[in-house]
This record gives structure tokens, sequence and C-alpha cells, in this order.
């Protein structure tokens, strides 16, 4: 019996021994399962981190290219906005009826006379009140001319009244960012409508088989856009060099006009042609502009007497 009873003693710490190294490789088991679930979180963060590193980077790389891409079309624009610029302000100035040449005393009955129109039309109202300021700036410049020695040297005047470069290049700025605006627009709501198109068109084409139509009996209402490529190239060709950041000489006037009239209250844009003649309504001076031109739908700007030569 005690031999016997020795023998499941030892039975039993052999149990537990066995027991113990389950335990212990069951532990074991765990650890490495916990490293390895934190291993595969890991990589997965860290290729995550991997995407979103690349996607910033695709996103730099695409500002720079952007940033680039505007400098050179606005730097383009700019040299565009000089030319109109100079042209208008010379075709103004540089006339027989220009202020600069009237102001001169061989032309001093004209300006009576247009002195008398002045007030002629100052019965009416605004017209009046713009042609009195046009006789001040028109005097200021005789005042300039003489003390210059006769007729003067008048090529310098008209430069005077060039936007400064910094309001150019922000006005440019401005300008050409709704213009992108513009056409991002444009471009979703064509995508829109050409979706839309097609998935009508599959619906009427599923609907049409729902009743038993083949592909054959459906041709005849498909688009043939395919069999009319002639119609398509030359609309390509004619966006293709009609760029839409090119800004045309109106949209240019504008822009002058714009910046013009909001540099009334230095010296010397109160004399600047776009602040002469200018209809009744319309906001001048920094805090009656508004940003609606830059946007869609916007009123046209008044030009005043920058858009013609001098009456």
């Amino acid at each position: 019996r005690v031999a016997k009873r020795w023998m499941m003693a030892r039975a039993l710490v052999q149990w537990l021994l066995i027991y113990r190294q389950a335990l212990k490789r069951n532990a074991a088991m765990e650890v490495v399962t916990a490293m390895l679930t934190q291993l595969g979180e890991w990589s997965r963060m860290r290729k995550a981190l991997s995407s979103s590193l690349v996607k910033v980077r695709a996103v730099q790389r695409l500002a720079k290219n952007f940033l680039k891409l505007k400098r050179q079309r606005c730097l383009q624009i700019e040299k565009e906005w000089q030319r109109v610029e100079d042209h208008h302000l010379q075709l103004y100035f540089f006339t027989p009826s220009s202020p600069i040449r009237k102001s001169s005393p061989e032309h001093e009955k004209p300006t009576t006379a247009t002195s008398g129109k002045g007030r002629k039309h100052a019965s009416g109202g605004t017209r009046g009140r713009s042609a009195n300021a046009f006789e001040l700036g028109r005097q200021e410049h005789g005042a300039r001319a003489d003390a210059g020695g006769g007729d003067g040297d008048v090529s310098v005047e008209w430069r005077a009244y060039r936007i400064p470069a910094a309001e150019r290049k922000k006005a440019v700025a401005r300008n050409y960012m709704a213009v992108l605006r513009k056409h991002v627009r444009t471009q979703a709501t064509f995508l829109h409508t050409v979706r839309t198109a097609v998935r009508a068109e599959r619906e009427l084409a599923s609907f049409l088989k729902g009743f038993g139509a083949d592909d054959t009996s459906m041709k005849d209402s498909r688009p043939k856009v395919a069999e009319a490529p002639q119609t398509i190239e030359p609309i390509a060709e004619v966006q293709h060099q009609q760029s839409y950041w090119h800004a045309s000489e109106e949209r240019l006037l504008q822009l002058i006009a714009f910046e013009a009239q909001g540099l009334v209250d230095v010296e010397p844009f109160k004399y600047h042609p776009a602040n002469l003649d200018l209809p009744e309504g319309t906001s001048r001076g920094p805090r009656g502009r508004s940003c609606q031109v830059w946007g869609d739908g916007a009123p046209p700007i008044a030009l005043g007497r920058f858009s013609r030569k001098a009456d």
C-alpha cells in the first residue's frame, strides 16, 4: 500500500511539472502573439505614414508647380497690362484735344469754350461735376507745363498715371485666381453634365433591353460623336489657342480703371482718365470698392474717359 501511494505521489508531481511547462508555453505563446499583433499594427501604421508622406510630397510638388506657372502667367499678363495701359494713356494725352495740349496759351479760347460747355453740363448733374473736375485737372497740367517752360516736356506726365507696380501685381493675381476658379467650376459642370448624360443613356438602354430590344435596334438612338470628329477637333484647337487665363484688352482696361478709381485719393490719380466722366452712383476710393468685380456676374466697370480719346 505504501508503494502504491508513493507511485501516486510521483505521478502527481510529474503531472504538476507538465502542467507548469504547459502554462509557461502558453504564456510564451501569448507574448509572441501580442508582439506579432503589435508588429502588424506598427506595419500598418508605418505603411499609412509612408502613404501620407508620399501624398504630402505630391501636394508640395504640385503647389510649387502651380505657383511657378501662376508666376509665369501673371508676368505675361502684366506685360500685356503695361502695353495696353501705355497705349491708351498716350492715346488720351497725346492728341490735339488732350488736357495738356489745351493748357498751353495758344489754346485759351478752346479752353474757355470747353469750360462753358462744362458749366452747361453742370446744370444736368453728374456730367457737369465730372467736367469741372476735368477742367481742374487741365489747369493743373497747364501749370506744370508752364513751369517746365512753354509747352514743356509732356512725355513724362502720362507716365505718372501708370498704376503702381505693387497694385498692378495684386490686381493681376486676383484676376488670375478669379478666372481660374471660374475655369475649374466650368470644367466640373461640364464633367457632371457628361456623366449625367451617359448615366441617362445607360438607363435608357437598360430599359429598352428589358422590353426585348437589341443593339441593332438601339443604334439609331445612340449619339454619333465618333462619326463627326471634324466638329470636335476645331473646337479643341480654338480652346487650345485661346487659353482661359489670357486677359483681353477690354478686361485689362476694366482692371486698370478699377485700380485707378481705388487710388482716387492719391496724387495724381484724381485726374486719371478713368476717374473722369463717371456715371452717377459709381463708387470710388478704397471704401467704395467691392470684391464682386472679381466674381462671376459682376457688373462692368465704368471706364470714364480711359476708353476713348480726350474730347
